[in-house]
């Protein structure tokens, strides 16, 4: 008896630990994290206009380039040299008589402009310039950018609030970043002195914005965005490269864009990609769109309910003819078999035969006793 309770224990701690584990299973690992909201934002988008400063002889020079961002709802009286520091951009470089060294830019605020404004969004678009000091080398071959632009640089006390994909597309065509290559602004003639360029504003080339954007179908080899009606935002062209990364490495996507009546009579801008791309993991919020044969260049902005990344494909788990993923199965057997093994072992200790009791022993002394005096008995007869 004392061993089948012993068994009921065992079993019931066993079904009592694989229910509890089964609960356990079905609480979310974590709490959802809340939200964070942003009042405005910072995007680091790229760099263009990449200038080698060489004296005749070229015993040392200087490098310049231009960096910019857009800010998103920021409070205009903000955005000028009082508020928008400088900062600095490390770098290593290779050059032509085969040493590599490191070299820092010092990055000024230069300009900014408004870029869009409607649905309760303000854009500009801000330009620093960024200077090396004097180079005693050869001339630079490649120029790799090593700063954390992510999480080293602060404008007005804030860190940014992302990086553009089209980043990495930049810092890998840097040294090709001139006024005949692509450019995000039309510069005056006299662009050898940058601090001397005209600031007038009709001097600046002037970037697009296609906000409120919504993707209509994405996968990892194409996409098509729809736009906002205003015809502000995307360029009619054949001829567009939009500079994302996929997983790190810089990624050109040929796409076309058109303006057209959509279903519901309304005008809208479409940009679809053209061919089959390798798009897994693409990211397309605040990518750069370059129309080649216009020079004109505009940013995505896509609705705050928009997944803009291109996942890859879920891989579906194997399922059995009742529909069960092979999870879900393992969940139900493991349980289902300790009970049946707690019952066959409970069975199997019911189901022996109770060994019966010795016989109790005779009372050989009272026995004893009575033979005697049974004979004393006939002795005193």
């Amino acid at each position: 008896m004392e061993k089948i309770n012993l068994m009921m224990i065992f079993l019931s701690m066993a079904l009592s630990m694989t229910f509890a584990q089964n609960f356990q299973n079905d609480l979310p690992l974590k709490q959802p994290r809340k939200l964070v909201e942003y009042t405005n934002e910072t995007v680091l988008l790229g760099f263009d206009n990449y200038t080698a400063h060489i004296p005749e002889g070229y015993k040392n020079y200087t490098l310049s380039f231009y960096t910019y961002f857009l800010f998103k709802n920021w409070d205009s009286s903000l955005i000028n040299d009082k508020y928008l520091n400088s900062f600095t951009i490390t770098s290593k470089i290779n050059d032509t008589n085969k040493n590599r060294f490191d070299k820092n830019f010092i990055c000024e605020y230069n300009y900014s402009r408004p870029a869009y404004s409607g649905n309760n969004k303000q854009y500009y678009i801000v330009r620093y310039s960024c200077y090396s000091d004097l180079i005693e080398s050869g001339i630079p071959k490649l120029i790799n950018l090593t700063t954390d632009f992510e999480n080293d640089i602060y404008i007005n006390n804030s860190a940014l609030y992302k990086v553009s994909p089209s980043l990495e597309v930049f810092k890998k065509d840097l040294l090709s970043l001139n006024l005949k290559n692509v450019k995000m602004f039309e510069m005056s003639d006299n662009y050898d002195n940058i601090n001397n360029i005209n600031k007038n504003e009709n001097t600046l080339y002037s970037i697009k914005i296609l906000a409120n954007a919504t993707i209509l179908n994405k996968n990892q080899a194409s996409f098509k965005i729809k736009g906002q009606k205003e015809q502000n935002g995307g360029v009619d062209s054949n001829n567009i490269q939009l500079f994302t990364n996929s997983y790190g490495n810089p990624k050109k996507v040929p796409c076309v864009g058109y303006y057209k009546t959509d279903t519901d009579d309304e005008y809208y801008y479409f940009l679809e990609s053209k061919g089959s791309n390798n798009l897994n993991n693409a990211e397309l919020q605040y990518s750069v769109c370059n129309v080649t044969t216009k020079d004109d260049i505009f940013i995505l902005d896509f609705e705050e309910s928009q997944n803009s990344t291109i996942l890859p494909d879920k891989v579906e788990s194997k399922r059995n003819s009742g529909g069960l993923s092979t999870g879900g199965i393992i969940a139900i057997v493991i349980p289902a078999l300790i009970v049946l093994l707690g019952v066959g072992a409970l069975a199997f200790f019911l189901s022996r035969k109770v060994s019966p009791s010795p016989p109790p022993m005779k009372n050989i002394a009272n026995n004893t006793m009575g033979v005697v005096a049974s004979s004393e008995a006939v002795v005193h007869k």
